[in-house]
């Protein structure tokens, strides 16, 4: 026999992304998140989002549409998902009546 010859087997399992999205908290703030967390696959994970972030989580967003390109490293196996964040609409005070105060009765 000449050489040596060998079989490699490579297994995929369905890949998971277990996801956790804090959403923007108030208006005109960028202070929403996503976290991704894998399983399944054949790990070790790569990650590459649509704003060039290359981790599982990505902070400090601000309204958009965020895609995470995780790819599995000898597996080809990709999950593909696209999330949106909204930004929070603007609160609004809103005065029925004005009433008129005499400061000098309420203190005295």
């Amino acid at each position: 026999m000449h050489g040596d010859c060998r079989l490699h087997y490579y297994t995929t399992t369905q890949l998971y992304a277990d996801t956790v999205i804090t959403p923007i908290v108030c208006y005109g703030l960028n202070n929403g998140s996503i976290a991704l967390t894998d399983t399944g696959g054949t790990p070790p994970y790569a990650y590459l989002w649509n704003t060039g972030d290359q981790s599982n989580m990505i902070n400090n967003l601000a309204p958009g549409t965020f895609i995470p390109l995780p790819s599995v490293i000898l597996s080809c196996a990709a999950l593909q998902k696209r999330f949106v964040l909204q930004q929070t609409p603007p609160y609004q005070i809103v005065l029925d009546s004005v009433a008129t105060i005499n400061w000098a009765k309420v203190f005295s």
